[in-house]
Order: C-alpha cells, then sequence, then structure tokens
C-alpha cells in the first residue's frame, strides 16, 4: 500500500513541485512492480488548506494508478466535520485516524478489520 504526497503538497506554496513528484511517484510504483507487489495506491490527503495544490497531487496519484493499471483507494471521503478529528496536528493521523485507513483498507482487500 503506497500512500505519499501529503507532505510534499503541503510544502509546495506554488504548486511548482507537482512535477518532481510524479517522477518520485513512478519510481516508487516501478520498484513496486518490478519486485511483483500487488500494488495499491491510497489518497490520504485529508488537508483542506491549499486545496487547489493538493487536487493537483490527489490528481498525479488518480492518473498514476490509472496509468500504471494499479488499485486506488481514496481514503479522504469523509464528513467534513469528521476530518479535524483524525489528526494529531492536521497533517498525520491519530489513532482514531488511524482505524479509520486500516479499517477502509481492509474493506477494499476483503478482510474483516480487527480493532
Amino acid at each position: 500500500i503506497l500512500t505519499l504526497g501529503t507532505n510534499d503538497a503541503l510544502n509546495d506554496a506554488n504548486g511548482t513541485r507537482v512535477a518532481a513528484f510524479k517522477q518520485k511517484l513512478q519510481m516508487f510504483v516501478d520498484a513496486c512492480k518490478e519486485n511483483g507487489s500487488n500494488l495499491i495506491i491510497g489518497d490520504v490527503m485529508w488537508n483542506t488548506d491549499n486545496s487547489e495544490i493538493i487536487a493537483q497531487y490527489k490528481q498525479a496519484l488518480r492518473e498514476a494508478a490509472e496509468n500504471e493499471n494499479v488499485s486506488f483507494v481514496d481514503l479522504t471521503v469523509l464528513p467534513a466535520n469528521e476530518i479535524l478529528n483524525l489528526h494529531i496536528d492536521v497533517l498525520h493521523p491519530n489513532k482514531k485516524g488511524c482505524e479509520m485507513i486500516a479499517e477502509k483498507m481492509c474493506e477494499f482487500v476483503g478482510v474483516e478489520f480487527f480493532k
């Protein structure tokens, strides 16, 4: 399961680093495929600051999954009022956020989630 891009997006004040992120993402995808991994790309970018820039990174993740014919899971489909309760610092998930990610991933791959 490959989830990345949040730090990249939040440290890209004007969206100029998206191309470099796409290259890094492709490097990770290639390495996983070369090792025979069953890759799942997950989007965990919940933060709403710089939403236009974050949208570019989210799109890069979706495109990589589509172009490489690998699974994509959008983990950000949550009611807006829950988002703030899932972070320790508006970026990294807290225990509840980690459980939500794990539950969604388990659901996606078809295994039971245990707390």
